[in-house]
C-alpha cells in the first residue's frame, strides 16, 4: 500500500514536471500582455507620450484653463452647506403649496440648509434648484431654467401653485416669475433682492461723490467698476444693475402680478443692495405686498447681505411670513408652529 502511495506521489511529481514548461509560459505570456494606460492627467510630464501626444496633451490643459479662466470669480469660490430635494414630498390640506428656494449669484443651494430644515420642521415640502452656472448666467436664461423646475415640482407634489423664496438675485428671479406665471405662483418672498436694481459700487458708490472730482474720473471708475462687476459675477451682475432691461421691466409692470401675494425683506446694511430699498414692491392698495426691514423688529441688527439667507433673526421672520398664508390666526399659527417659528420669533427679538 505504501509502495502504491509512492508511486502515485511519484507520478505525480513526473506529471508536475512536465506541466512547468507550459505553465511558467502561460504566466509569462500573461505578464508580457501590454494592458491599456490610464489617462495621464493634464499637463503631467509622461517619459513614454510621443512628442504628438504631449503636443496633444498640452493643447487640451491649455484650453482647459482658459474656459476656467473664463469663467466668473464667483464660480471658482468653494460654497458651504448642503440642501437636498426629497422628491417624495407632498403636498397636504395644511401646506397645499411647495416652497421653492432659489440662491444668489455665486452661491450654490447649500446656502438653504437652515432654513430649508426649518421649513420642513413647519410641515413644507421645500426644494431648491441649483441653476445658471452658479447663477452667473444671465437672468433670462436662469429664468428659464428655474420656470421648468418649479413645473417638475408641481408634477411631482400634485400642487397647483407654489411659493418661491429667492435671496439677491434669487429674489430678482421669483419677482420675474410671478409675472411671467402668475396661475403657478402663489406667493413670493424676496430677500434683499435688487428688485429696482442696485448701484454699480454698492455701498460704495458714495466714492463718485466726491466734491471736485471730474467726470472724467467718475466714468474711469463707473467703467472700471462695470468690467469687475462682469468679471466676477458675470452676465447676471450686469442684469441686476441699476438701469438694466431686466431692471426694467419690472418697473414698467407695476411691481405686482395679478392675484400673487409678496413679502420684501432687507437690511439696512446691505452692503450690497444700494439702496437697500430697491428690495421694496410698491403695494397697489390691495394689502398685497408686505414691506419690512430686519431692523423694524430688531433695531441694532447688523446683517450683511450674504447673511439674510441664514441669520437667526431673519429665518422666524420668513417661517411666520409662510405660516401666516394657511391661518392668519396668530395663535393658531403659534401651536402649529410648536416652538419653532413664532416662539423663536419672540425669543429672538428679547435678544
Amino acid at each position: 500500500m505504501t509502495r502504491k502511495l509512492d508511486h502515485r506521489d511519484d507520478d505525480s511529481n513526473e506529471n508536475a514536471a512536465d506541466k512547468l514548461p507550459e505553465e511558467q509560459s502561460e504566466k509569462s505570456d500573461f505578464l508580457q500582455l501590454k494592458l491599456p494606460k490610464f489617462p495621464k492627467i493634464l499637463g503631467h510630464q509622461d517619459d513614454d507620450a510621443t512628442e504628438g501626444e504631449m503636443s496633444d496633451r498640452e493643447a487640451l490643459a491649455g484650453e482647459v484653463s482658459a474656459k476656467e479662466a473664463a469663467a466668473p470669480v464667483a464660480t471658482w469660490i468653494t460654497r458651504r452647506g448642503i440642501f437636498e430635494d426629497d422628491w417624495r414630498a407632498k403636498v397636504t390640506d395644511e401646506r397645499p403649496w411647495p416652497v421653492i428656494l432659489i440662491h444668489g449669484t455665486g452661491l450654490s443651494k447649500g446656502v438653504w440648509q437652515e432654513l430649508g430644515k426649518d421649513l420642513r420642521e413647519d410641515g413644507w415640502a421645500v426644494f431648491a434648484p441649483d441653476y445658471g452656472f452658479r447663477a452667473t448666467n444671465p437672468v433670462n436664461e436662469s429664468l428659464d431654467h428655474v420656470r421648468a423646475y418649479i413645473h417638475a415640482v408641481q408634477k411631482i407634489t400634485g400642487a397647483e401653485k407654489v411659493i418661491v423664496c429667492g435671496h439677491s438675485q434669487g429674489g430678482l428671479l421669483s419677482t420675474m416669475l410671478s409675472y411671467s406665471m402668475p396661475a403657478d405662483i402663489h406667493h413670493v418672498v424676496c430677500i434683499s433682492a435688487p428688485n429696482h436694481g442696485t448701484d454699480i459700487l454698492g455701498r460704495s458708490s458714495s466714492i463718485l461723490k466726491i466734491p471736485g472730482l471730474p467726470e472724467t474720473s467718475k466714468h474711469a471708475v463707473e467703467s472700471l467698476v462695470h468690467n469687475i462687476a462682469e468679471r466676477y459675477f458675470g452676465g447676471a451682475g450686469l442684469d441686476q444693475l441699476a438701469g438694466s432691461e431686466t431692471v426694467r421691466t419690472i418697473s414698467e409692470s407695476k411691481d405686482l402680478a395679478p392675484g400673487v401675494t409678496y413679502t420684501c425683506l432687507a437690511s439696512k446694511t446691505d452692503q450690497l443692495i444700494n439702496p437697500p430699498s430697491s428690495t421694496f414692491l410698491e403695494d397697489d392698495g390691495s394689502g398685497r405686498v408686505t414691506n419690512m426691514y430686519v431692523q423694524d423688529l430688531y433695531p441694532r441688527a447688523v446683517i450683511l447681505h450674504e447673511d439674510m439667507v441664514s441669520d437667526r433673526r431673519v429665518r422666524p421672520i420668513i417661517r411666520e411670513q409662510l405660516l401666516a398664508l394657511v391661518d392668519n390666526d396668530t395663535e393658531s399659527a403659534e401651536e402649529m408652529a410648536g416652538d419653532g417659528a413664532s416662539e423663536e420669533l419672540s425669543e429672538s427679538r428679547t435678544q
